[in-house]
């Protein structure tokens, strides 16, 4: 959901004297500073959102970049601000009954404005840099890094760069922000490249185990989610069965592997998942940003689809029902997709539509027929329905707990109650080693 958002909604405030130079009326920079002078509002924020449903609770830090502390004349207080973030995190997490099963992602936002190509006005060795002092900050208390709201390719490998700078092995979230409007064959990253340029690009890299999108319309992420599981999220292994097999999207050579198996080998087995977590408003980013409100551009079907008027309440934001909606749509459409839930202007309210419908789709789903490749933390027929629930910035019809978080799946050795090849179950146990 939107932390930030919901905290500048309930009014925070910075208190006299902590701001030196710059306004903050109306910008977001109180709710990262509540982190420090207000960290009750925080912690009691992280805890709606958990008690909501939410598995994955991620740091309020998304403001706490140089590009934005420099304006009101606190950049030497980054590291200071991301650690507040980290402990309000942490204590709500601590306060759960149900912490144990709560997983704390650390942001790495955009490091200029949102939506913008960062790249394209700060060196990459600058990016690299600021990424670092994030990283470095956030290391000790998270489970997963998510790099999110980016815009570029070039934000990515800096993000992934820093991490790597900063010697630590956890596992990495890459989430894109797309285009609200455009192509139904392709979706773009609001810096212009293609969708699945950028997952050929972030998947060349071991530690990154999921590719998501967010801060977009319900469905330009829905557009965004086809794409993704049409180029596959490809693995980062390639396996050779025997001289008969033919390849799937990941590159292993698979003998008698039908569509179903293709898909598991993929998403689950090769350890790469997907998702999406959208924004709730009326007017999407696209319009907002081209000052354009309604004019329809590129496929018009996502468009009307998007902008249902009773789907939105008298400020303009989704109903829960609607937006749950949306999620399970993206679900039967792309049911590869494991990493579900909401963004700017997405509350607690949201998230617990979303725990509620989710936990009953897979009951339902356990019940018509059992799972048969089985992931860290995926539900399976003995798994009680109701622990599945949603997650703040991310809500997943399957989530791990943050004590398997990053961990690669294990794989059963039958689909659909079949007996696999046993050149599919040894390049299943080779993708998983």
């Amino acid at each position: 959901g939107g932390l930030g958002h919901e905290l500048k909604r309930r009014g925070v405030k910075v208190p006299d004297g902590v701001v030196h130079e710059g306004g903050v009326e109306g910008t977001f920079i109180p709710g990262v500073l509540a982190n420090r002078f207000d960290p009750n509002a925080v912690v009691d924020l992280h805890l709606e959102f958990i008690e909501s449903g939410a598995n994955v609770i991620t740091t309020n830090s998304f403001i706490a970049t140089p590009f934005w502390l420099r304006k009101v004349g606190l950049e030497r207080e980054l590291e200071q601000l991301i650690g507040s973030a980290l402990s309000c995190a942490s204590k709500a997490r601590a306060a759960s009954a149900r912490g144990r099963d709560i997983s704390i992602a650390g942001s790495l936002p955009p490091l200029t404005e949102s939506y913008h190509n960062a790249a394209l006005t700060m060196p990459q060795d600058v990016m690299v840099e600021d990424y670092t002092k994030i990283v470095n900050s956030l290391k000790a208390g998270v489970d997963v890094f998510l790099c999110e709201t980016l815009a570029s390719i070039a934000e990515a490998e800096a993000c992934l760069e820093a991490i790597r700078r900063a010697g630590t092995a956890k596992p990495v979230w890459i989430s894109f922000t797309v285009e609200d409007v455009g192509s139904a064959e392709h979706s773009h990253l609001r810096g212009g490249e293609k969708l699945e340029d950028a997952v050929q690009a972030v998947c060349k890299h071991d530690n990154v185990k999921a590719v998501l999108v967010n801060c977009c319309s319900p469905s330009a992420a829905l557009a965004a989610l086809r794409t993704l599981d049409r180029c596959a999220a490809p693995g980062k292994s390639s396996v050779s069965a025997d001289s008969g097999s033919s390849s799937n999207a990941s590159g292993c050579r698979l003998a008698s592997l039908d569509a179903y198996a293709c898909l598991i080998a993929n998403h689950r087995c090769l350890g790469v998942r997907m998702g999406a977590y959208a924004n709730g408003f009326k007017v999407t980013t696209s319009e907002w940003m081209s000052g354009r409100t309604g004019v329809v551009v590129g496929n018009a079907a996502l468009v009307q689809r998007q902008n249902r008027e009773e789907d939105y309440d008298s400020d303009g934001l989704i109903r829960k029902e609607a937006y749950a909606r949306h999620v399970r749509e993206w679900l039967s459409s792309v049911p590869s997709a494991s990493i579900v839930g909401g963004c700017c202007g997405i509350s607690a309210g949201h998230i617990a539509q979303l725990a509620h419908d989710l936990a009953h789709r897979v009951a339902k789903a356990a019940e018509a027929e059992p799972f048969i490749v089985t992931q860290h933390g995926l539900p399976t027929p003995s798994t009680d329905a109701r622990s599945t629930g949603g997650e703040q910035s991310l809500q997943a019809s399957a989530v791990p707990s943050h004590n398997n978080i990053g961990r690669q799946p294990h794989c059963a050795t039958t689909i659909r109650g079949r007996s696999l090849p046993q050149q599919f179950v040894a390049a299943l146990r080779f993708a998983v080693s």
